[in-house]
């Protein structure tokens, strides 16, 4: 129900391909949440309720990409197309990296790359970064594709994603790990920072 409201709430806004574009994220996101789930269960780190996501992961990973689109629909300021879709793909990046990420053997804590358990906030591996790549990739790639921003503007976007995937393993590390920000929180200042990079580029 949250995820049909966000979206309504873009096409409303937006046009079809925005959506559709959201929509791509909360279907790989959801996908790669049930990536080798098994092993992540044993571990103790699987998202409840079979790998489902409930509200506040859709609230927190999509209010930032609404809110460019809303300012897109308002202004048609191209550099609002591209906060939505560099905030989508911080999303994504985050969601793939996070959970692909957990089954990897070796994890280090992004500040001071400490060996650390998988599924610790702030822990980065290989397996990953690699997955952050694509899912930053993929959205850049596809909304291009789609017409919502011109190939130079895919760059910006993929590099805005990906600084944004690295923001939310830096305040995990850090603001989380005091207690001072929840999970969704992070996820909600990583994917608007990935939009106000695009701004300020």
């Amino acid at each position: 129900m949250s995820a049909t409201l966000i979206g309504t709430l873009v096409i409303v806004f937006t046009d079809i391909r925005f959506f559709l574009t959201l929509l791509m994220f909360y279907a790989l996101g959801s996908a790669s949440t049930k990536y080798r789930y098994p092993i992540k269960l044993q571990r103790g780190i699987a998202e409840p309720a079979g790998g489902a996501r409930g509200y506040a992961n859709v609230f927190s990973n999509s209010l930032p990409a609404l809110f460019f689109a809303i300012n897109y629909g308002f202004y048609n300021y191209p550099a609002f197309s591209l906060a939505f879709v560099a905030s989508v793909a911080a999303a994504l990046g985050d969601t793939m990296a996070s959970e692909i990420g957990k089954t990897s053997e070796k994890v280090y804590l992004i500040t001071n790359f400490k060996r650390v358990p998988a599924g610790v906030s702030g822990g980065v591996s290989l397996k990953g970064e690699i997955a952050a790549i694509v899912g930053c990739s993929i959205v850049a790639i596809v909304a291009a594709i789609a017409g919502i921003i011109d190939p130079s503007g895919a760059a910006i976007v993929f590099i805005a994603g990906f600084i944004g995937v690295h923001i939310d393993s830096i305040l995990g590390a850090t603001l989380e790990q005091k207690g001072l920000l929840t999970n969704a929180g992070v996820n909600f200042f990583a994917t608007l920072s990935a939009g106000l990079l695009c701004l300020l580029f």
